[in-house]
């Protein structure tokens, strides 16, 4: 479960993911798993990524917030190809 946290900040401030806000806000680490290919969503995408890799990013961090009006989420995972 992730929780959303009130801030006090704009969102203009919310929507910079490399705001200093977004150090406040509490991260959960959600495990991923990847979609069987054969419940891709359609047949065009089942043939292209048959033989290539996917499900890479096996976890990620969430972060949410919300300023009492709108929510946003901020999520962060290691990419090695950047």
């Amino acid at each position: 479960m992730v929780k959303a946290q009130r801030v006090a900040a704009s969102d203009g401030v919310l929507l910079d993911p490399g705001s200093s806000e977004w150090d406040s806000v509490a991260a959960s680490e959600l495990i991923l798993q990847p979609t069987p290919i054969t419940a891709q969503p359609s047949l065009y995408v089942q043939d292209k990524w048959k033989t290539r890799p996917y499900g890479l990013v096996q976890q990620v961090q969430v972060r949410a917030a919300h300023n009492g009006e709108l929510l946003y989420f901020r999520l962060s995972w290691a990419d090695a190809t950047n």
